[in-house]
Parts: structure tokens; C-alpha cells; sequence
């Protein structure tokens, strides 16, 4: 864990690698998108940055486990699908590009 001097008079709790274990809410920032995990709440939703394209992951979904989620690498983590569609799917996943910060939002 590393904390650095942000904006104002705050200091912004980093780590270079995010598991369920971390507890809280975390900003992913990636090359192309922003993801929040919200690790109390298990969910995780996706940003999309200004030359990303929309997902169907855009909108909150529940988070089963993160994979990989490291600075320097792409991540991966898998998520409960939503119920009541046309497709019965067992879990979604998600890959990102590489991850360049993690920092906790609370």
C-alpha cells in the first residue's frame, strides 16, 4: 500500500494490485476506461473514457471474484449475469487494458 499527496490537503491510498480482500471502493484506471469496484457492496461498474466504446458492462453489475487486477497488466474479473434475459449464462467476465493506478475512493 502506498499513500500520495492528491489534490487539496487529502492524501490517496494506492496499491499496485486490488483483491476482494481490500474492502472499500476503488477507482481502476485503466488506458482507455475508468472501473469502480465497490468491495463492500461487491459490484463493479465501468467508465468508459472518451475514445472507449460503450460495453454492457457500462452498468453496475455484481462482482463474483477479481482475477487479475494489477498496475502494468490488463485485468480480469468475472461477475454474476443479470436474471429474467434470453440467455441463461452462468457468469460474465470482463478483460480490460493495462490498469495504470488503483486508488481508493473510501
Amino acid at each position: 500500500m502506498e499513500v500520495m499527496a492528491g489534490a487539496g490537503d487529502q492524501d490517496v491510498e494506492t496499491v499496485d494490485e486490488l483483491t476482494v480482500a481490500h474492502g472499500g471502493v476503488w477507482r481502476v484506471t485503466t488506458f482507455s476506461s475508468h472501473y469502480i469496484f465497490d468491495l463492500d457492496d461487491m459490484t463493479v461498474t465501468r467508465q468508459p473514457g472518451p475514445t472507449a466504446a460503450r460495453t454492457m458492462h457500462d452498468a453496475p453489475r455484481h462482482l463474483v471474484t477479481i482475477v487479475a487486477c494489477a498496475v502494468g497488466s490488463g485485468g480480469y474479473w468475472t461477475m454474476a449475469p443479470t436474471t429474467g434475459g434470453v440467455l441463461s449464462l452462468q457468469e460474465l467476465w470482463s478483460v480490460s487494458t493495462a490498469i495504470v493506478r488503483i486508488e481508493r475512493v473510501r
